[in-house]
């Protein structure tokens, strides 16, 4: 179960966020929650894959930068790291350089090559956990799969 921290005055979050980060264990990653995520975080434990945007796909999306979701002004900010959401999964990070060179061999192996688009290496990397950039400037950490309570550290009220 996540420890959870109330009362936590707007103004104070993203200090607050900061010193919880170092009480972890790997890469701290941050969602805001409010209106039917956060009903159906409160009612049944678990954040369920949404649909993003076409630079994210679909996941549960959370951000690598606290002040991104403080921003947000959301009244829960829930806490976990990329070591406990990624259940020994792979984490494509787009923003290295030569992220897609698997995604593009196996379509070639698969369809010989030339015959596959960038948008069809795009939807194979978006079927992995990924970091990718909302934007061109918000790296978002994104799960495929549901997030339970239990991989949750802190929550966070505002």
């Amino acid at each position: 179960m996540p420890i959870s921290v109330s009362g936590i005055p707007a103004g104070n979050a993203e200090e607050v966020l900061r010193y919880l980060a170092g009480q972890i264990d790997g890469t701290p990653v941050y969602r805001a929650l409010c209106n039917e995520s956060l009903r159906e975080y409160e009612s049944h434990g678990v954040m369920t894959p949404k649909e993003g945007d076409l630079s994210v796909g679909r996941g549960v999306f959370f951000y690598i930068n606290p002040s991104h979701a403080v921003k947000e002004n959301k009244p829960l900010i829930v806490v976990s790291s990329t070591g406990i959401l990624s259940r020994e999964r792979r984490i494509v990070d787009t923003r290295i350089p030569g992220y897609d060179v698997k995604y593009k061999m196996e379509l070639e192996s698969s369809r010989g090559a030339g015959n596959y688009s960038g948008w069809d290496v795009w939807k194979r990397v978006l079927e992995s956990d990924t970091i990718t950039v909302l934007n061109g400037e918000v790296p978002v950490y994104t799960i495929r799969s549901p997030v339970t309570r239990d991989e949750i550290l802190f929550e966070v009220r505002l």
